[in-house]
């Protein structure tokens, strides 16, 4: 497969990978992994502006540590429903803010993109109306200068890259897209084969974001969801990284790369070797695509 792929894609550091450090924790994992950019959670951004702060204060001490924040990580309330009918209840703290106030906050921060979520239960919302709210999310983002990348995750409401897909391409928003999770692309699938050739079919410039996770391929939990925890850094597993990236990447569009790892692969590192293992292994697999 011949990469199109000019020029290398901006590594961006996803906050998920720390849950549950603090703000400046997460920007001294960045900083030190020399991460350019950073995503952060709604939830976070409010925390941290009811304290007190504000989005300059932010944006100052984002600076200090040469880091910028590009992505506003997690909203989900751009469906008509915002998360499962019976959360867990980190679930609904993470995700209960509004669209409006989310774009708000994107806007604040100088970001380029919002992560949306579909945190309902499989099911609960119909393809006509994801796509029509997906649409009318994306033209409010798009009075902002801001891009919307839709995640499909295997346990909520848009399990697949089908699904996905269906959604956006009905939408047919310019600024509307797909971010891939590796770990979700290969674990929630019945056929990888069938999914990486719908990879590989998708319009350039859809998908310009991918979410870097390895793993083991036999099962580590009685669940899919308890799996998440086993997630390992790229190059530490069994999944198929280098084709889905080999794949984006032929397309010359892959923008943006970062890990998103869960469990004792990371939470046993302090957030400087976070940082930098991360980075390590991210910048190994990018090297590996010219080959």
């Amino acid at each position: 497969m011949k990469i199109k792929q000019t020029e290398s894609p901006q590594l961006l550091f996803w906050p998920g990978s720390l849950n549950g450090r603090g703000f400046t924790e997460l920007l001294e994992a960045a900083s030190s992994g020399g991460y350019g950019h950073m995503a952060v959670s709604p939830l976070m951004v409010d925390q941290l502006l009811s304290s007190g702060r504000s989005a300059a204060d932010l944006l100052a001490e984002a600076d200090s540590h040469h880091v910028q924040f590009s992505h506003l990580d997690g909203v989900s309330s751009w469906a008509p429903l915002w998360y499962q009918a019976d959360p867990f209840p980190w679930i609904k703290e993470r995700f209960d803010f509004s669209s409006e106030k989310c774009l708000d906050m994107a806007e604040a921060l100088g970001m380029t993109s919002i992560l949306a979520a579909g945190a309902f239960d499989k099911g609960a919302l119909s393809l006509d109306e994801l796509i029509q709210a997906f649409g009318e999310f994306c033209d409010a983002a798009a009075k902002r200068n801001l891009r919307v990348e839709l995640e499909f995750v295997p346990f909520w409401g848009i399990p697949d890259l089908t699904f996905a897909w269906k959604i956006v391409q009905g939408a047919n928003r310019p600024n509307g897209g797909i971010l891939v999770d590796t770990w979700h692309l290969h674990k929630g699938t019945t056929n990888l084969e069938a999914d990486l050739e719908l990879l590989a079919s998708i319009p350039s410039g859809i998908i310009q974001n991918v979410q870097v996770a390895d793993a083991r391929l036999a099962k580590q939990a009685d669940t899919l969801y308890g799996e998440g925890r086993f997630r390992l850094f790229p190059g530490s597993g069994e999944l198929a990284i280098d084709r889905i990236l080999r794949i984006i990447a032929a397309t010359g569009e892959l923008k943006w790369i970062g890990t998103e790892i869960f469990g004792d692969a990371i939470d046993q590192l302090t957030s400087a070797e976070a940082g930098k293992q991360s980075s390590a292994s991210l910048r190994s697999i990018i090297s590996g695509l010219d080959q």
